[in-house]
């Protein structure tokens, strides 16, 4: 009875739009086709809407939740309802006797489950009540888009060179030969007499006396025989081990390699302002480094921990992971929809909560949502998708 009286509202409406239309001669029925808005129905239509000239309405079906299509009785061969719990169109398709979603990539709804049968009376066992039938399993979605990639993390600061060696000390210098003994002074002459004024010439002085005496007349005598030259010094010492020499070219530094006194290959050169250049003699920086890289390198990988599993069993650290660098590799499964926590703990702590960033090393991290935070000691990786995901691997590199 309700049933009936909705069709004859909907006549009804069908009539008073059809009478409107004709007062404006916006509709026209001719062999038996109607127009709306229209007043040459297409031929194969028996009813032919037409919106222009603003063309900003539509035609409005019944709306309904799942539960009430399902109820309809006997639909009609291609009934059209919306439903508004799927938010699609669906129609009666009577050769299968099932509803027919017009969304294909949505999924549809599961069909209410029948009554259970009536439980017979204590005694012989009555007939168990029959399952009703399953409603139709809708369309599964398509998998959403691929998210791009994310951009490559910066290159980690390239580590300084190790200082070069002292240079070796210089040879002390051998000692000096000691200085030869002064000879003996020779024997003083005998004075001799006291001549005769004479007018020749005048003769040498004497050695003095000890004390002095009273000055003598300038005598003649001939001068006293000269002493015998001392004994000769000993050798000079023998020389002291030659010292290292310097580099040849300029700014190259000496080093040991456990031997030897070496020169470094590449040059190392501090200019006016500190910054240190190597392999360049024109630092641009505070550590300038020509032709190469800085490589840093643990032989104990940081720890991690799964303080959220989310279907996943563990986490390990691969390849080499350090403080600075390395890569995350998961075990087991995500679980679509929920997210998963990964805590790292570095082995030595920095001085400021360092920047983090992870990029996708393997196919399956590509469809997982994540974000990082981190500490001075920690970086902790969130994890989410929207399916499950067998194993997704991460990598990561940490700048202080």
């Amino acid at each position: 009875m309700k049933i009936l009286k909705k069709q004859f509202q909907v006549t009804f409406i069908i009539f008073i739009f059809i009478n409107s239309f004709n007062t404006l001669n916006k509709c026209c029925a001719q062999n038996n086709n109607v127009g709306i808005g229209t007043l040459s129905p297409a031929p194969s239509a028996l009813l032919d809407i037409d919106a222009s000239p603003t063309n900003n309405k539509g035609v409005l079906v019944p709306r309904m939740t799942a539960n009430q299509r399902l109820a309809i009785l006997s639909p009609a061969n291609s009934l059209l309802v919306f439903d508004t719990d799927s938010a699609c169109f669906f129609y009666w398709n009577a050769i299968n006797a099932s509803w027919k979603s017009l969304c294909i990539n949505s999924t549809g709804l599961i069909g209410s489950i029948g009554s259970t049968g009536i439980k017979g009376t204590t005694g012989t066992t009555g007939l168990q009540g029959s399952t009703g039938n399953m409603g139709n399993i809708g369309f599964t979605g398509a998998i959403g888009n691929t998210g791009s990639t994310g951009s490559t993390g910066n290159t980690g600061l390239t580590c300084a060179i190790g200082n070069n060696g002292a240079t070796g000390v210089i040879g002390n210098t051998g000692a000096t030969g000691g200085m030869g003994n002064t000879g003996a002074t020779g024997d003083k002459g005998s004075s001799g007499t006291t001549g005769p004024t004479g007018v020749g010439l005048t003769g040498a002085t004497g050695p003095a006396g000890a004390p002095t005496g009273a000055t003598g007349y300038t005598g003649i005598g001939a001068t006293g025989a000269t002493g015998s030259v001392g004994p000769a010094g000993a050798p000079t010492g023998a020389t002291g081990v030659t010292g290292p020499v310097g580099c040849v070219s300029a700014n190259y530094i000496m080093k040991s390699n456990g031997t030897n006194a070496i020169c470094t290959i590449a040059p190392i050169f501090e200019d006016g302002n500190g910054n240190l250049g190597i392999g360049t003699i024109t630092p641009t920086a505070l550590l300038h480094i020509k032709d190469g890289h800085i490589r840093s390198e643990q032989s104990t990988a940081p720890s991690i921990t799964m303080t959220i599993p989310s279907g996943l069993t563990g986490a390990i650290l691969t390849n080499g992971s350090s403080d600075t660098k390395g890569n995350i590799t998961t075990i087991g499964s995500t679980i679509s929809g929920t997210n998963t926590e990964l805590t790292i703990t570095f082995n030595t702590s920095y001085m400021f909560a360092p920047i983090v960033t992870i990029t996708p090393a393997n196919p399956n991290s590509s469809y997982c949502a994540y974000f990082v935070t981190s500490t001075q000691s920690t970086f902790v990786l969130n994890l989410r998708s929207d399916v499950s995901l067998t194993a997704p691997s991460f990598n990561y590199i940490v700048i202080e």
